[in-house]
């Protein structure tokens, strides 16, 4: 089992959040709205979930991020700025 990040709960991060969970890996999902990282908690498409705003490196450094086997951003209005 390895273990993911998933930055932003858009349409794109709850799907790949989603899609890494159903194949047995662990997810940790970060979101800067409380209400969104709520809402994926219940749904149950993550293993974890944290308010944070991801622009803040010491945030992101705080949390381990760099520990993850590997991290996908999924922030901005279109999929060119995710990728």
């Amino acid at each position: 089992m390895k273990q993911y990040a998933v930055i932003g709960s858009g349409y794109f991060g709850q799907a790949v959040a989603g899609r890494l969970k159903e194949l047995g890996h662990e997810v940790l999902l970060i979101e800067k709205d409380e209400a969104l990282v709520q809402q994926a908690i219940d749904n149950q498409i993550v293993t974890e979930a944290v308010c944070l705003d991801a622009s803040h490196i010491h945030s992101l450094e705080e949390i381990g991020l760099s520990a993850f086997d590997g991290v996908v951003i999924a922030i901005g209005k279109n999929i060119q700025n995710s990728i």
